[in-house]
């Protein structure tokens, strides 16, 4: 019985991605989302969180691959890469993960109701006055935040902070859902770029004196600009993007994350700040996008269900399983950081 359900499932799934009824699930996915672009930021804060609860418990129980995943994810960062889930079944991690992320697609459209004026309200930024000292630059500077958190108000909270940032987004199967979700996106000031020739658009911005902001987190093919990377104690590869720019346009990167609150609300945190020599050779530039996944990976260890385990995040690797690989988790060589201690989290 279950097999066959499974089968006519993978059927209606085939089905939707092609033809007539491909162009039906984008009619119908369009209408949704404008929809929920208009009512959500009509509801109180309390409401969307509920709302987002419940979003995501039912995404768990729907999105069996996804959720497979996740659960496989996690039981290898547990195993490979010694995380503490202190003490929580990893289905409890799961279903937090789920309705963290229901969240952030909510939340997104609710900061569409903020303003330079109300956004203090919602999203404290910690150590501002410092950001801001290190910002005073004319050699512009490269935004970092992983897949964590309410990721999206990184970037729309230094948006409303007089900081227009070029963002690198990847576009949807379904046009009309890239258009909306680049329109909320844009709304503090930003421009949205595709993934198409994007090096090449962050470097000329860079060069100008611009700010761009990347995700660099998740795993793809090991060419061009990969670099292999010691993720939970598992090789994978990550995009180096971010470091080859910083040492072309000698520009410092922001390593951050925004992190949701028990009130609503959110913090803002800059994690480090990270430069890389002009000379600095390609094992440095490896290092140093180490250096940067290892930032985030620390704030991942002490809030997981924050981070996106449905993702296949060990998909390209070397053919070899090297978990026990020792992995130089120091400043590597040809990396310098500000003369004053780098922004860190309170306590």
């Amino acid at each position: 019985m279950k097999q066959g359900c499974h089968r006519i499932s993978n059927w209606l799934r085939t089905q939707f991605r092609k033809g007539p009824l491909q162009r039906l699930r984008h009619r119908f996915e369009h209408v949704a989302l404008r929809g929920m672009a208009w009512a959500i930021p009509r509801l109180s804060r309390a409401r969307v969180l509920r709302l987002a609860d419940r979003i995501g418990s039912i995404a768990l129980r729907l999105d069996r691959d996804g959720r497979q995943r996740g659960l496989q994810n996690l039981e290898a960062a547990v195993r490979h890469g010694g995380l503490d889930l202190r003490g929580r079944h990893p289905d409890e991690v799961m279903r937090d993960c789920y309705q963290n992320f229901a969240r952030g697609i909510l939340d997104l459209f609710w900061f569409s109701r903020l303003t330079p004026e109300t956004m203090g309200d919602w999203v404290e930024i910690e150590d501002e006055a410092r950001l801001r000292g290190l910002l005073e630059t004319d050699q512009g500077a490269i935004f970092l935040t992983p897949h964590y958190g309410i990721f999206e108000w990184c970037s729309l909270v230094m948006g409303f902070r007089g900081l227009r940032l070029n963002i690198v987004a990847q576009d949807f199967a379904n046009p009309s859902l890239t258009d909306l979700f680049r329109r909320a996106r844009e709304h503090s000031g930003h421009r949205i770029l595709s993934r198409q020739g994007a090096m090449l658009k962050l470097l000329r911005e860079v060069k100008r004196g611009g700010f761009v902001a990347m995700l660099p987190d998740l795993n793809i093919r090991p060419q061009g600009v990969a670099s292999e990377v010691n993720m939970f104690g598992l090789p994978t590869y990550l995009t180096s993007v971010h470091t080859e720019i910083a040492q072309r346009c000698q520009t410092p990167m922001f390593v951050a994350v925004c992190e949701p609150l028990a009130d609503g609300r959110a913090k803002l945190r800059v994690l480090d700040v990270i430069r890389v020599r002009p000379d600095a050779d390609r094992e440095t530039v490896v290092q140093t996008t180490q250096a940067v996944w290892d930032h985030f990976e620390e704030a991942i260890r002490q809030r997981p269900e924050l981070w996106l385990w449905m993702y296949r995040h060990w998909k390209y690797g070397p053919s070899e399983t090297p978990s026990d690989r020792a992995t130089d988790r120091a400043t590597p060589a040809g990396v310098t950081r500000p003369a004053a201690e780098p922004l860190r989290a309170a306590g």
